[in-house]
């Protein structure tokens, strides 16, 4: 998967991380010195998708866009996998100047539901119910956290998915 010639995409520029779903897409964005994630939304994944992406991406400056590929617990990639790839080849077409790539969303779906349940029991007496969005837009914050610690703890960040 390395590839020492592959070259980076811009610095300093906005991170749009989505947990592509079937109904709906989880988004997330960094800020511009890739520190921060920030849960941002969910689009309903329907027609107009890749045209609403890049408008959100040209609006918000984006330089990468970074899809959750989801691997089964021993790492391989199944249906959704490929699925996930189809879309980000699609995305690659409607918007070519910006890069896509993949990374492992094990387990971010199930971290973004805990995260919302002890945000629920620590931050009110009443249990309020979270909607389907808050989680997919959470579980993308997750992931593009991770990535970006990943990054951090990174010498080459060459590679075109981990």
């Amino acid at each position: 998967m390395f590839n020492p010639n592959f070259p980076m995409e811009t610095e300093n520029t906005v991170i749009l991380a989505m947990d592509w779903g079937e109904r709906r897409i989880g988004l997330a964005l960094s800020d511009n010195l890739r520190i921060m994630a920030h849960p941002y939304g969910t689009l309903e994944n329907a027609d107009g998708i890749y045209e609403d992406i890049s408008e959100l991406a040209r609006e918000r400056g984006v330089g990468l866009i970074l899809l959750g590929l989801p691997l089964t617990l021993a790492g391989e990639e199944g249906e959704m996998a490929q699925r996930v790839r189809e879309f980000g080849a699609g995305l690659s077409r409607q918007i070519p100047e910006i890069p896509v790539r993949y990374f492992d969303e094990r387990l971010t779906t199930s971290g973004a539901e805990k995260a919302l349940a002890d945000m629920r029991t620590k931050g009110t007496r009443k249990k309020r119910r979270r909607k389907k969005p808050d989680v997919d837009a959470v579980a993308a914050a997750l992931l593009l956290d991770t990535y970006l610690e990943f990054l951090k703890n990174r010498d080459v960040e060459s590679e075109t998915d981990w």
